[in-house]
């Protein structure tokens, strides 16, 4: 008799539960139909500090950049698998990398997109600012590959054309222009989330400028005006140290800038290279100290006289 009363209660005391349970909590609501880790929906703001944190890791030392100042006899290729890039010729076309770092995963998509979440929200001034972003990855894709995808690229089931690159920065610029107008209108005066100038409109104008000056100089050698007009975007431009485009970074392991990463962990792959050394020693240039720190310290210089 003693078992059977404690099954009743025991029996009541869980159909109390669950009633409890059911009273208060929506077992079938959109707290547990939606992921927390993979949310669907998202603020222009947070959409644009997703793609502005990837975009400051694959800009700011990947595989591209390190990869670039060995073919330019900056750096050399000392260790490891860049011991075998460093040579005269691309022996790997693969070692550019994929796609991916500068169309998805925090490239051309999420920018694109969180410009559409600004548009709607009415804030034309991070249109602006988004505008200015897709330029610069997109300078990046056409210095590397040349032709390379544009006007079609992420266009669902389409694989996109590859457009030659001067037509590319031709696009660019036409972007820019519109960059520069969309700045000077309404939108958040200062705002935590733009990890570049803060929401700072005449400083974002000031980086379109200078970047259009770069890209006029890209074709300076086919068109003769482009000199000129470099000039002019140049003197509107970046003109102090207050106004330079730098990278969000922190101390915290992880957030570091990422070349320096690089150097931390694989610090003997990649040297300084003599090439670009002994030109500094020949023309006595105060740069090689900034540039690189004295042989026996953080590394030798590869191949130097």
């Amino acid at each position: 008799m003693l078992m059977h009363t404690l099954k009743l209660r025991s029996v009541a005391a869980a159909a109390g539960l669950v009633g409890a349970l059911t009273g208060c909590v929506d077992m079938t609501g959109p707290r547990l139909d939606a992921s927390p880790v993979q949310p669907t929906t998202s603020s222009f703001r947070e959409a644009f500090l997703g793609f502005q944190g990837y975009q400051f890791a694959n800009l700011g030392g990947g595989d591209y950049t390190r990869l670039a100042s060995i073919y330019m006899q900056q750096m050399a290729g000392t260790g490891r698998q860049w011991l075998t890039l460093d040579a005269p010729f691309l022996n790997d076309e693969g070692q550019f990398g994929s796609w991916n770092s500068f169309y998805t995963n925090g490239g051309l998509i999420d920018i694109r997109k969180a410009r559409q979440l600004a548009a709607a929200a009415g804030d034309r001034k991070y249109v602006g600012v988004t505008q200015v972003w897709e330029a610069l990855v997109m300078s990046y894709v056409a210095d590397f590959w040349g032709d390379a995808p544009y006007r079609q690229a992420n266009r669902p089931g389409e694989p996109g054309a590859l457009d030659p690159q001067r037509q590319i920065y031709g696009d660019l610029q036409v972007l820019l222009d519109s960059a520069i107008t969309n700045l000077g209108q309404p939108g958040v005066a200062s705002d935590a989330w733009d990890l570049v100038y803060g929401g700072d409109a005449a400083q974002w104008r000031r980086a379109a400028r200078s970047l259009k000056a770069r890209l006029f100089l890209r074709t300076a050698n086919v068109d003769a005006s482009a000199l000129a007009a470099a000039l002019t975007n140049a003197q509107q431009g970046i003109l102090t140290q207050a106004d330079n485009f730098t990278t969000y970074q922190s101390t915290t392991a992880g957030e570091e800038n990422t070349w320096f990463q690089f150097r931390r962990g694989r610090g003997t792959d990649i040297l300084a290279g003599a090439f670009l050394v002994n030109l500094l020693r020949t023309r006595n240039d105060p740069r090689l100290t900034q540039y690189f720190a004295n042989a026996g310290t953080t590394g030798a210089v590869a191949g130097a006289t």
